[in-house]
């Protein structure tokens, strides 16, 4: 019976959004089945809302409804679409309004830029002047309109360059829209390897990848980019700023 509450009121509340997607497609269109059910069970769990926001928090929902829609005898891979779908579920739904980028200026053209009013996606960075536009990875695929147009009125200037620390979709979510721009996305090996893997839209997908290490020299910043090994990801990359000793390591445990 918890599960049943538990399912409806993820359905409820974020299923019918239109902003939820799983690699650009909606959760219907990619979990029939699973949605079908949901849908079933969702009209009287409407007071269950605090319960539903508990579990799937904690991933307990996710384990449930993947073993009530599959069961346990079916692949490994359908299980773990429904984890990954849930997960989204939650993930995927930022209050827009809400959400805008505070921007620190940490030396001359370099920038910081973090989420705030909610979550957006790791920090970026930003570097601008004559020489053009490098930025940072760039955040989540559904706040693409606010992080575009921050940038842009930061800087004035379309992106030119986009380096990604790692392939995860709250660092990569406006590769594509920024490559539609004229952006150039660089990163490693690995990172571009992974999205092909997780059937990332060819737009969203790096055109520049390096093995070891990469040089922009810009702005008048040495900007060093190189691949950190086992680290968050097997394609993580650092960016470092000599002259200013300023790194942005994309996440804080590589």
């Amino acid at each position: 019976m918890i599960l049943l509450i538990c399912a409806g009121m993820v359905l409820k509340k974020y299923v019918n959004e239109p902003v939820l997607t799983v690699n650009g497609l909606s959760t219907e269109a990619v979990l029939p089945e699973f949605v079908a059910k949901l849908r079933a069970v969702s009209a009287s769990c409407q007071e269950k809302e605090q319960t539903v926001e508990l579990m799937t928090k904690s991933g307990i929902c996710c384990i449930l409804l993947a073993k009530f829609v599959w069961g346990s005898r079916r692949e490994n891979s359908n299980t773990a679409c429904a984890l990954r779908a849930i997960f989204c579920l939650r993930r995927s739904r930022p209050r827009h309004q809400n959400i805008s980028w505070k921007s620190t200026e940490l030396a001359p053209g370099l920038f910081m830029l973090e989420s705030q009013g909610g979550f957006a996606g790791g920090n970026l960075g930003l570097i601008t002047g004559d020489d053009g536009v490098v930025l940072i990875d760039d955040g989540l695929e559904p706040l693409v309109a606010v992080t575009v147009a921050a940038i842009e009125a930061l800087t004035g200037d379309p992106v030119n360059f986009v380096i990604n620390t790692h392939a995860h979709g709250d660092h990569t979510g406006a590769n594509e829209v920024l490559h539609g721009k004229g952006a150039t996305v660089v990163a490693h090996d690995n990172l571009r390897r992974q999205m092909v893997k997780d059937g990332s839209n060819r737009g969203a997908l790096p055109e520049l990848t390096f093995t070891d290490a990469v040089t922009f020299h810009l702005n008048g910043h040495t900007i060093n980019v190189f691949h950190v090994a086992n680290a968050h990801t097997d394609g993580d990359a650092v960016i470092h700023f000599p002259e200013v000793n300023i790194i942005h390591a994309g996440r804080r445990d590589v």
